[in-house]
């Protein structure tokens, strides 16, 4: 698959077909990091992907609809198969409606465009919001590997928005996250696609997956395997004691946080964690943890057992 990314450029280290700047007084290298953060993660799913950079946005990640414009112009009538702009556009007023003409355009060529809505708000987010591109949210229960469909919407999509690391402009270290990261993940995984089913892959994406996935983690063998561990019972009776409890027994509520990625849980998360420390004993290595891990007691007693990770010799 041939992908265009329109953003701030690129690192001159990146192997890539074409480099396209839009932007006055600047050349095609990326002086911002955003581009080539979504690079990173599109070549990471996907390491055969043949891209184009689209150079519109500047050194502070700034752009307009004229420089937009321009680089959709250029690509209707390119060989590019998806577009991936991980950004939202605002305060464009009336200009707007140029953007939408070229997605219509874009749409008829059988481009496929992938753009972000715009993060923690709860206005509409164009290009994202159009029925002619693919929206993409970035929630944190997600799979690295898994597209869903929004229930409410034709063209909003979930992929995982969770943090990953990755190198800079600058070759430094820097953790990328939100709808962006997101954005650049579901175009990784669309890329993979044949023809066929990049045309058919609305159908697979259906949302019921989500409550599926997390069904899976309710099944009662499991509730009741857990109950018969020595860890279920100390654990239990120290956490129902807690303030805490009261949350995690509230399972409609943690499922929507997850999705909506409602970071004020995040504190209430660590005081969990805290506590389990103590209780067993040892340190908890975060990056083995996930938000889906506290959607109830059984399941949370389960990935302590299973899933968590600890460091080795370092007692609490």
């Amino acid at each position: 698959m041939k992908v265009a990314i329109l953003d701030s450029g690129i690192d001159q280290d990146k192997r890539v077909r074409n480099r396209i700047n839009y932007v006055a007084g600047e050349n095609w290298e990326d002086n911002f990091g955003h581009g080539t953060l979504c690079y990173n993660v599109i070549t990471n799913v996907n390491k055969n992907a043949e891209i184009d950079i689209f150079k519109v946005l500047d050194k502070k990640g700034q752009s307009n609809s004229k420089v937009v414009c321009q680089a959709l112009d250029d690509l209707i009538a390119s060989d590019i198969d998806i577009i991936n702009m991980s950004f939202s556009l605002i305060g464009m007023g009336e200009h707007m409606q140029e953007v939408k003409s070229r997605c219509v355009k874009l749409q008829h060529e059988n481009k496929l465009l992938i753009c972000s809505e715009l993060n923690n708000v709860n206005t509409k987010s164009y290009p994202a919001d159009w029925q002619e591109v693919i929206g993409i949210k970035g929630i944190n229960l997600m799979k690295e590997n898994k597209i869903l469909l929004h229930d409410k919407t034709e063209n909003i999509f979930f992929a995982s928005g969770i943090p990953v690391f990755s190198k800079n402009q600058k070759n430094g270290i820097c953790t990328f996250m939100g709808n962006s990261k997101a954005t650049a993940l579901a175009t990784g995984i669309i890329s993979l696609m044949n023809r066929e089913m990049e045309e058919n892959f609305v159908e697979s994406c259906k949302n019921g997956e989500i409550i599926k996935d997390f069904n899976t983690y309710r099944r009662k063998e499991i509730e009741q395997n857990v109950q018969e561990t020595e860890i279920f019972r100390i654990l239990y009776q120290e956490i129902s004691k807690s303030k805490e409890y009261e949350i995690l027994k509230n399972e409609k509520f943690l499922l929507e946080s997850a999705i909506t990625c409602n970071m004020k849980l995040v504190h209430y998360y660590y005081k969990i964690i805290f506590m389990i420390e103590k209780i067993i004993g040892k340190r908890i290595r975060l990056e083995s943890v996930r938000m889906l891990d506290f959607m109830n007691i059984y399941i949370l007693v389960a990935s302590i057992e299973k899933k968590w990770k600890y460091f080795e010799h370092d007692e609490v």
